[in-house]
């Protein structure tokens, strides 16, 4: 289908487009005044030798990556105590159950861990510091950091393995 609203010269719009750039107006500006894409701005602005201060995109840039390392921070200890809790659960020789009877009544109870409850344990330990890891090699700069869960995943791992064996 063709489109009938007649396109304005490609000369007239980077006539524009300099006009603009030079009042220090952004590509994104431009591009609302001029009621164009944004990437027709930039191909224009390529063309005739312009760019955009991209200093203030540099620092938001900048200061999400600093809120999500953080955020990742917080999610590595949530995850680290996690496996430590749920290892001393099962190392603590009894696991308490909570029920619920039909009259609404609950009702706890406690009892020594099966291999069925070691295995998830484990398994649930393994899962958090394997995601702790990940998360941790992410952010650039945190190599002693990852040694150190490295070494403390292996210790996880051996725990794991001796309350597998019975010890």
């Amino acid at each position: 289908m063709a489109h009938n609203a007649a396109r304005p010269d490609a000369q007239q719009t980077r006539a524009r487009v300099t006009d603009l750039h030079a009042q220090g107006l952004s590509r994104n500006a431009i591009a609302r005044e001029i009621g164009c894409s944004p990437s027709t701005v930039s191909k224009h602005a390529k063309a005739l030798g312009l760019s955009f201060d991209r200093s203030a995109t540099a620092v938001a840039v900048a200061a999400q990556t600093v809120d999500l390392a953080s955020r990742r921070a917080a999610l590595v200890e949530r995850m680290m105590k996690l496996a430590e809790d749920t290892l001393d659960e099962i190392e603590g020789g009894e696991i308490e159950q909570v029920a619920i009877t039909q009259r609404g009544e609950v009702v706890r109870t406690t009892r020594k861990p099966d291999m069925t409850d070691r295995r998830n344990g484990v398994t649930i330990s393994g899962i958090a510091v394997d995601k702790a890891t990940k998360l941790l090699d992410r952010d650039s700069g945190l190599e002693t950091a990852t040694s150190t869960l490295d070494a403390l995943e292996a210790a996880v791992g051996a725990a794991a393995r001796s309350l597998l064996d019975g010890d």
